[in-house]
């Protein structure tokens, strides 16, 4: 087996940082974009990881190739996850959608982000050091500079490690989607 080579399968991506498992010890990389290789795992574990399908609406926003065509040019800002391996970790993006929450002005918080992690990442620690440097990365694009005050995200009430990762990003509650039942959680970008 090579030993893993951040060029090598990741040559049109800009390599950002090492993040160093502190539960493990094991290493990812994490990317600025994603690769061809790195869309089809998305589509894969979309509809074959049980916490993606269980807490997410991905089997169907990465249904096939099309959707996810669609999904990404809706000006989506993505950043990958890679382990030694050259496999998908993780995936975080943000985008522009205004929160519509009835005591919250939709333009303060108006744009939204997710995160997934994959394989050996889930339960490895890493989503926090993964969720830092995206939102350290992310204030330095003209996406951010044409932003409100903060950025949302929202997530299943059933969906603890993701609640517990919100509240550790300081992230707080804002409260119950009556919509679609998710919990929605806000975060000042000063913060």
């Amino acid at each position: 087996m090579s030993s893993f080579s951040p060029v090598s399968c990741m040559v049109e991506l800009y390599h950002r940082q090492m993040i160093t498992s502190p539960k493990t010890g094991q290493k990812f990389y994490f990317f600025n974009g994603i690769t061809e290789k790195l869309i089809k795992e998305v589509l894969y574990y979309s509809t074959n990881d049980e916490s993606v399908v269980a807490f997410t609406s991905d089997s169907k926003r990465f249904k096939d190739r099309v959707a996810y065509d669609e999904w990404i040019k809706k000006g989506k800002t993505v950043y990958t996850l890679v382990d030694t391996q050259e496999k998908l970790a993780g995936l975080i993006w943000f985008n522009k959608k205004p929160l519509q929450f009835e005591s919250i002005n939709s333009l303060d918080y108006d744009t939204t982000g997710a995160i997934r992690t994959y394989g050996t990442a889930r339960g490895a620690g890493v989503s926090k050091l993964f969720l830092t440097e995206a939102l350290s990365i992310y204030k330095k694009t003209i996406e951010y500079r044409t932003s409100g005050k903060g950025i949302w995200l929202e997530t299943s009430v059933e969906n603890l490690p993701a609640i517990k990762l919100y509240t550790e990003c300081d992230f707080r509650r804002l409260g119950l989607n009556l919509k679609n039942g998710k919990e929605i959680y806000i975060k000042d970008f000063l913060q």
